[in-house]
């Protein structure tokens, strides 16, 4: 079968329907259930989507510990969807949401894959941590009604990532 590409795709057509519909699941079952958590106002909805977010970072660390990028070595859409979930988590999802079972930092084969996305040429100047916490902290009122921005956690994403063999 010849390998065909979809306009503005980096991946080829036999792999593109995988890719997209986990990239789908993927970064829909994180961001959303994380933000499911942190909006329930009782215990038993704020478990019954942490729980499930959890069992994701879990499936998803796994994944991560015989490859260097969700479908094997090299970046795909998937990747870049789940970035701006995993981006987040710590500075955000981990105290605003109260996600916090684990961090990403945690997890060695997130935390890793983490940092190596973000160190792929141009992204980190993409990145701004102050920016991503005030837009949570202070747009939130109803779950922060101090709108007090926390200064950390501190993390470097700058970190050799250990990924390069996976």
């Amino acid at each position: 079968m010849r390998s065909r590409r979809t306009p503005g795709s980096t991946c080829s057509l036999p792999i593109f329907v995988p890719i997209s519909t986990s990239s789908t699941r993927s970064s829909t079952r994180t961001s959303t259930t994380a933000s499911t958590s942190g909006f329930a106002t009782t215990q038993a909805a704020h478990e019954a989507a942490v729980i499930p977010l959890f069992d994701a970072l879990d499936a998803l660390d796994e994944r991560l510990a015989d490859r260097r990028f969700l479908f094997g070595d090299r970046q795909t859409l998937a990747d870049w969807r789940l970035f701006t979930t995993l981006v987040r988590f710590d500075p955000v999802y981990v105290g605003h949401f109260k996600c916090n079972l684990y961090r990403i930092a945690d997890y060695p084969n997130l935390s890793g894959y983490l940092r190596d996305l973000y160190q792929t040429p141009g992204v980190a100047g993409t990145v701004d941590f102050d920016h991503i916490k005030r837009h949570y902290y202070v747009t939130h009122g109803d779950i922060n009604p101090t709108r007090i921005v926390p200064l950390g956690p501190a993390m470097d994403l700058t970190a050799p990532h250990g990924r390069e063999n996976t």
